[in-house]
């Protein structure tokens, strides 16, 4: 049994612990009460009501319950002596005795509460007007659940009567331990399993929880809350449509609320969460506690689902879910997997209560009126009925997801939504059920449109030619330092043009070009625009088989090169212009260098005529060409004066491909406006220091990048007030946090399809940083959110983007298919010819007008800003030699970063090797379309329909034995640099470990992830490696050699060094291992929660440092790095005696001591510390320092050692004789320090961790630290190797003891008195016995 009738006191039922435990995350107390108003109209004998009250309390245990902490957790006792008192409030002569009422009540509902405490419930009567009293009542819910509140009010009512009736007032209800008795007996019952199965069945492919707010929405505000009282004439429609269709008036509510999150969402398969009073015997119903639970609901609504078919389905799960709701959520969640992820598993939340039983006190009618919010994840409906026939609808929600403006709107749509469902016929699909009305749709339209303007009727040429005729000295192009005036390039674009035209170039021919960066390219695409032509580029740097593809789709009838791209001409069979040969270069000269006029011309040119090619990733496998034409870019041009200001004096660095939109998107900003292009050589282009001394050397105030390159770059290296664009794929929050206050940030949308920009956001502040907008449409442009139904989707939804306007391109060279498959008639224009481009983007309207965007529909997806067709890559991996099928998907790496992962099925008896098979994939795809991990499946997972299930394909990030490369230097050997390379590599590219000999770019990384790594291993080492060093030296211990040998930590200064340096709560402080050193603690902190940072003490030991002088260091080291406490300290071995001291030395001082972990440490006596090592055993201390086996019977010398260490290779491959005779001499004085370590007075439960080196099952005999100790002293037991507590398999139950321990050492307030400590881990087994003092030991087996 659950509850021992014969102890004082009981523990928590399940429900309370997981109010306990939500309390304990949020311990303001006022949120875990539940509070009713009743409001009773008629007079009210203020006498007689506080003698029905104190009744209510005492026959009610629940009203009575008191709470402590034990050793064994919280537990709940029933105070027979307790007593509150019933407040009287005369609001009466206020002149709004209704607000003087609400305000006191919510004065009282504010208040902190301790639960530990007497005042856990507020009774009070109040008095409004001689007819009008509010009975008003707040209890705790460890207390009671909403059932039971429910129950007191008619309890209290029934007693009023009785007492002023002079009748028998009710008998009281049975005990509390009935609900005690009734869990035992559940949870010791064969139903429990046959419930448990039951919901893995129902939930087996484990559904994502259905939020109104989407799936990454921002939460954690206050809850607020709308209510709308439906109305007696709504409620009986209500219930007449329930009856037509063949449910219940419940089920009815239920399941049209449901239908509202599942068509808000998107989601045809929508999981819901709904409360349920957990109470299945009559007698425990009649008991008041707390005993809610909460039960997931399905339901299902595949595309065209009728109404009646819906609330069917909806009736059926209500009743199979009932009859197995009191399997605890708690429990639920542990079996899907689903704790520790601050959120339930469900999103929204609905429910149906009230009572439609009158209440009355002694003949005068009440209303219960409901004030407590609930805690909401998401969003919550309330259906509560009232006795007169009306419903009251409560909808509350968390104001961070659903800001109120937000919630007003969800109202008035449910509503409307509501109405149109009672009064729907039964086979009404539900899709057909408005979400929109007039108002909405009119605000939805008028947010989508852009600025009308006119567009000036002339090609992308004209606009250079009009700045050469007004600012002809001006510079138009920047070209690596030279700079290009707007009149010498439309000089040399002339004369070019003219050239292409004599060879018969004009309107409806396409012309190629392969050149490098530079004055040339820029020259060469006006050239072909002021022949009439349509350009192509193509980036010299793409693979020839893409390259190849390209110019056999397009036909150019011409092909401009030069001398450094003249080879691809042999193989592209197209025929070709060397620019820089010098014959052309003499006859260009002689032509003439005034614009072309139309006569000159081979056809007349048009606006509407295409300007140039820009091939995009395809699904098929193919890439498709977009044909884009000039009037989208003459109207871009415009708008980037209206967004960005753009004009002349804007320096616009010139940094995507060329074979990329972007290029021509980074004229419109600078050349085609006035301002100046900014061109450099690819190899100044690369994320670092390179790039910004470019920035700075050039005068670049005007960027466009992807968030994943700005990423790369500090905030520091760019110009005060520099214009960043951030475009092609989402921003993580961190890239607007950091750069949005040094900078003008600008967060752009747009595919090529629709000339390269549709939406440009304001300037970006870092409150905006967690969903930063993409703003509003840019002039001339229309945008369209709409549903599966081509109908527009209601402010907040998530829809498809749907582009009107000017920048709509032609289509797709040669695939009339696809093109009228993507773009459409647009029905909401009187143009009867315009169309609309179906982007496969999605997003949403916020409550301000403004879109934010939200992701993809199908296999495309943008990393690092290249767009990627995932059925390309597959198609690519398909034609790998041995691999007969094959899938691609972008996976998260869990720090931040995404990587295209590719799976391959080999054919039978063949294997595949994944070096082998990216290196085919570059020789045919560009690098961004190659993944940077391929990955051997023996099949695909498929789901019920037959198609591929990506979220199934395994996870390339999970811990794996068998990596290539994943051997060398053990954990144990470790320099420094590799201890740090290592932990670098497996931070940024998501693997749990990495091995010595295991490559950078095999396990995913790429230019970006590179250059951070780079970055990182700067700012710790203190060392400069380029990118070209990791290129050459890709493995750990590669670059670990390159770095150079090892310094001697112990003898350096003293110093924090930062394992990690962020995180909201109080540090982790090591000390330094008895080799001295520090980093090797990174294993360690790595495990730990994100929100504990991490510093390594080391240095400091010198010939003349005394044990103590070293203790004062640290301690100075310490404070600098956090001035207060708490500080929790951790040692192993002898560094357990530096811990130990400094916790000693900061108590002294005053300050607080959170933690103090003692690893393999021992206090000393006969045996403890170990002898100092003589000078031999130091020298074979440096080899076993670095995991190198000892030379047998030789008798080394520093020579002999640096030899053996040096063959070891990576890190120590440069080990001199002076650094081995300078590591031997410091284990020598660490040895000797050891041996001056008197313990001091520690005041508080240090915790104690030991190892089972010998594989036994009992704690290894040594001296006891509680007589040194005023408090407990705690031992934990680590069933692992003790002769490297940091190897991988250790080091994760160390972690694990140490984040039990660091959960209450964060809440240390000062040196703790004896026996007041850090409580043990809940499973800690506690033997006291007598110490020495007063000190007491525990262990924990």
């Amino acid at each position: 049994m659950l509850f021992d009738h014969d102890r004082p006191d009981w523990p928590l039922l399940g429900a309370q612990s997981g109010i306990w435990y939500a309390e304990s995350l949020d311990p303001t107390g006022a949120s875990w009460s539940i509070t009713d108003r009743v409001d009773i109209h008629g007079p009210v004998d203020a006498a007689v009501m506080t003698a029905a009250h104190h009744r209510v309390e005492r026959d009610c245990e629940a009203l009575r319950l008191r709470f402590a902490v034990t050793a064994a957790g919280p537990v709940q006792y029933v105070d027979p002596d307790a007593s509150s008192p019933l407040h009287l409030v005369d609001v009466g002569a206020e002149s709004d005795p209704e607000a003087a009422a609400d305000a006191w009540m919510a004065a009282d509902m504010a208040a902190p509460v301790d639960r530990l405490g007497s005042g856990l419930c507020t009774t009070a009567l109040i008095r409004l007007a001689p007819e009008h009293f509010v009975l008003y009542r707040r209890v705790h819910h460890l207390m009671v659940d909403g059932w039971s509140l429910a129950q007191l009010h008619r309890r209290t009512a029934a007693t009023y009567t009785a007492l002023v009736t002079g009748e028998e007032p009710p008998a009281p209800p049975p005990p509390l331990r009935i609900l005690g008795d009734g869990e035992a007996a559940y949870l010791a019952s064969n139903r429990l399993e046959r419930d448990r199965r039951h919901w893995l069945e129902r939930l087996a492919d484990r559904p994502e929880p259905t939020r109104l707010a989407g799936r990454h929405d921002q939460r954690g505000g206050t809850v607020i809350r709308r209510r709308a009282h439906l109305g007696v004439a709504r409620t009986e429609r209500m219930r007449t449509a329930a009856e037509r269709l063949g449910v219940g008036w419940s089920e009815f509510a239920v399941g049209v609320a449901a239908a509202y999150v599942g068509r808000m969402s998107g989601s045809s398969d929508v999981l819901l969460g709904l409360p349920v009073t957990g109470r299945m015997s009559r007698a425990e119903r009649d008991v008041p506690g707390m005993t809610t639970n909460a039960m997931p609901l399905r339901v299902r609504m595949p595309a065209g689902t009728s109404l009646a078919d819906l609330l069917t389905g909806v009736g059926a799960e209500l009743r199979a879910g009932l009859l197995h709701s009191r399997y605890p959520a708690a429990m639920l969640g542990r079996d899907l997997g689903r704790t520790g992820q601050g959120r339930p598993f469900w999103g929204a939340v609905v429910n149906v209560m009230g009572s439609t039983a009158p209440l009355h006190f002694a003949g005068h009618p009440a209303m219960v009126r409901t004030l407590s919010l609930p805690d909401v994840d998401d969003v919550s409906l309330v259906f509560f009925q009232l006795p007169d026939g009306d419903t009251e609808l409560l909808l509350d929600a968390d104001s961070v997801a659903h800001p109120p403006a937000a919630l007003d709107a969800h109202l008035r749509r449910f509503l409307l939504f509501l109405d149109a469902a009672t009064s729907a016929q039964p086979g009404t699909a539900v899709d057909d059920l408005p979400l929109v009305d007039a108002e909405e749709r009119e605000r939805l339209l008028g947010w989508g449109r852009g600025p009308t303007r006119d567009i000036p009727p002339v090609g992308v040429h004209q606009l250079v030619e009009r700045w050469a005729e007004r600012t002809p000295d001006a510079p138009a192009l920047d070209d690596d330092g030279t700079p290009v005036s707007f009149g010498e390039l439309d000089r040399r674009a002339n004369r070019l043009a003219r050239h292409l035209v004599d060879r018969g170039v004009g309107p409806g021919q396409v012309v190629a070009f392969a050149l490098p960066r530079s004055a040339t390219l820029v020259t060469a695409a006006l050239a072909v625009l002021k022949s009439g032509a349509a350009f192509l580029s193509l980036d010299p740097a793409y693979p020839l088989a893409r390259l190849s593809f390209m110019v056999a789709d397009a036909e150019p009838s011409l092909l401009l090169l030069s001398g450094e791209t003249a080879a691809l001409g042999d193989h592209l069979p197209v025929p070709r212009l060397l620019l820089d040969d010098p014959e052309l270069t003499g006859r260009l000269a002689a032509l003439d260098p005034r614009p072309l006029s139309d006569r000159e011309r081979t056809l007349p040119t048009s606006p509407w005529q295409p300007a140039y090619l820009i091939y995009t990733s395809g699904s098929t496998g193919t890439p498709k060409g977009v044909v884009v034409r000039h009037r989208g870019v003459v109207n871009l041009t415009a708008a980037m004066v209206d967004r960005l200001g753009s004009g002349p004096g804007t320096r616009t660095l010139q940094f995507a491909s060329a074979s990329f939109d972007a290029f021509v998107g980074e004229m419109t900003q600078s050349v085609l406006n006035g301002g100046t292009l900014v061109l450099a050589p690819a190899d100044r282009l690369t994320p670092g220091p390179e790039l910004v001394r470019l920035i700075r050397e050039r005068g670049v105030n005007d960027l466009v990048l992807a968030p994943s390159v700005l990423d790369v770059l500090s905030p520091q290296d760019l110009p005060p007030d520099t214009t960043v664009s951030i475009v092609g794929e989402a921003s993580a929050p961190t890239v607007v946090e950091r750069f949005a206050p040094v900078c003008r940030l600008i967060n752009g949308y747009g595919p090529t399809e629709a000339t390269i920009s549709t939406a440009m956001s304001g300037r970006l502040t870092p409150d905006r940083a967690a969903a930063p907008p993409i703003g509003t449409p840019l002039r001339n442009v229309r945008v369209y959110l709409l549903d599966a139904r081509r109908r527009l989707v209601p402010t907040g939804t998530v829809g498809e983007l749907h582009i009107g306007g000017a920048g709509v391109s032609l289509g797709y060279r040669g695939n009339r298919a696809l093109t009228e498959e993507r773009f459409l008639p647009d029905p909401f224009t009187d143009d009867g010819e315009a169309r609309m481009y179906r982007s496969g983007d999605l997003a949403r309207w916020t409550a301000d007008g403004e879109l934010v965007f939200v992701g993809r529909d199908d296999d495309q997806v943008k990393i690092r800003g290249f767009r990627i067709e995932l059925g390309e890559v597959e198609a690519a991996l398909v034609r790998q030699p041995g691999v007969v099928r094959a899938a691609a998907t972008v996976r998260d790496d869990g720090t931040g970063g995404r990587h295209l992962v590719g799976y391959v099925v080999p054919a039978p008896g063949s294997t595949v090797e994944a070096a082998r098979i990216r290196a085919g994939l570059a020789e045919a795809l560009p690098a961004h379309l190659v993944p940077g991990i391929v990955v051997p499946v023996e099949d695909l997972p498929r789901n019920a329909s037959g198609k591929l299930d990506r979220a199934a394909l395994p996870d390339p990030f999970a811990a794996s034995t068998s990596r290539p490369g994943a051997t060398g230097v053990g954990p144990a050997g470790r320099t420094d640099a590799e201890e740090v390379l290592a932990a670098l590599f497996a931070e940024l590219l998501g693997v749990p470990t990495v091995g010595a000999d295991e490559n950078f770019f095999d396990l995913g990384g790429h230019s970006l992830s590179a250059t951070r790594l780079l970055g990182r291993a700067r700012s710790l080492l203190d060392v400069r490696l380029s990118v070209r060093d990791l290129f050459r030296h890709p493995t750990v211990s590669a670059l670990a050699a390159r770095i150079g040998p090892p310094s001697v930590a112990a003898s350096g200064p003293a110093v924090a060094v930062p394992l990690r340096r962020t995180g909201s709560r109080p540090p982790l402080f090591c000390l330094p291992l008895p080799d001295g050193r520090s980093w090797p603690w990174l294993r360690l902190v790595a495990q730990l929660p994100a929100e504990v940072p991490g510093y390594g003490l080391q240095g400091g030991v010198t010939g003349s440092t005394g044990f103590e002088e070293l203790v004062d260091a640290y301690v100075a080291r310490i404070r600098e790095v956090r001035p207060e406490g708490p500080y929790h300290l951790l040692g192993y071995g002898t560094g357990g005696y530096l811990a130990y001291q400094v916790a000693v030395a900061l108590q002294a001082a005053g300050d607080r001591v959170g933690l103090l972990a003692l690893l393999e440490s021992y206090p000393p006596d006969e045996t403890h510390p170990a002898p100092p090592p003589t000078d031999r055993e130091a020298l074979l201390g440096v080899l076993d320092l670095y995991g190198v086996p000892r030379p047998g019977s030789v008798t080394p010398d520093a020579a002999t050692v640096a030899g053996l260490l040096r063959e070891r290779g990576g890190g120590l491959t440069g080990v001199d004789e002076p650094t081995v005779r300078d590591q031997a001499d410091a284990l020598a004085r660490l040895g000797h320090l050891a041996h001056e370590f008197t313990p001091g007075r520690f005041v508080g439960d240090p915790l104690v961790l030991a190892t089972r080196a010998d594989g036994s099952g009992h704690p290894p005999v040594g001296p006891d630290w509680g007589k040194y100790v005023t408090g407990r002293v705690r031992e934990h037991v680590l069933d692992v190797d003790g002769h490297d507590p940091l190897a991988p398999g250790s080091v994760t139950a160390l972690a694990a003891a140490l984040v039990a321990a660091l959960d209450t050492g964060d809440d240390a307030t000062g040196p703790a008195p004896a026996g007041a400590g850090a409580e043990a881990p809940p499973d800690t087994v506690a033997t006291e016995r007598p110490q020495e003092e007063t000190g007491t030991r525990e262990t924990h087996r």
